[in-house]
């Protein structure tokens, strides 16, 4: 028995991880702040932004008290545009908080350990999973296994709970393992609340 569903949580933009507020086997909901990446140059590039527009407003203020008219233009329209870079680069240093898309638990083992390290646009830093809704993987060889199509329902029995087999649909078929011998994977969806885990055989 697998997660159902994962999301790989990457780095937006290269830099160094600053922080990790999660540690393994926590949930986290939906917004939850997940881990922090610092890129230096980037916050150089933004700290200069912010004076180009502080200076530019000033030279604004002058030109507008003085009513120059073709100087306040230019400089209104050059302030514009520093004020439109300065807030994209602020995005983009908003997005190197990054948070949970939706509720999930953290599977990456010892994701504490990452601080400190390098990545690069679009490396994996962790996993979550949505460990409520688990997806069972069956192969089957035998005769009959092509004929498996999704929808049909299957009775699971767990080596931990052989008393209380489960009831579930086929949501999907494919090829696994040797395919010169028909092998078939079915994979079959089922809450954890039913008391199976992740990892379960």
């Amino acid at each position: 028995v697998t997660p159902a569903s994962t999301m790989d949580v990457t780095a937006p933009d290269s830099g160094v991880i600053a922080a990790v507020f999660v540690r393994e086997g926590v949930e986290v909901p939906t917004g939850a702040m997940l881990v922090r990446v610092v890129d230096r140059d980037l916050e150089r590039e933004m700290l200069a932004a912010a004076g180009a527009v502080d200076s530019l407003s000033m030279a604004t203020s002058r030109a507008r008290a003085a009513q120059s008219t073709g100087t306040l233009e230019r400089l209104e329209a050059e302030r514009s545009a520093a004020v439109a870079r300065f807030t994209a680069l602020q995005s983009r240093i908003d997005g190197l908080t990054l948070r949970a898309w939706w509720t999930g638990t953290v599977t990456t083992p010892r994701v504490h350990e990452i601080e400190g390290r390098r990545v690069q646009a679009g490396d994996r830093i962790m996993r979550l999973a949505t460990l409520d809704t688990l997806e069972a993987r069956v192969a089957l060889a035998r005769a009959g296994a092509a004929s498996v199509r999704a929808g049909q329902v299957v009775h699971l029995i767990a080596y931990g709970d052989a008393a209380n087999p489960v009831d579930a649909v086929v949501s999907g078929v494919a090829p696994a393992g040797d395919r010169n011998r028909g092998t078939i994977e079915i994979r079959v969806p089922v809450r954890q609340s039913i008391g199976w885990r992740a990892g379960a055989t």
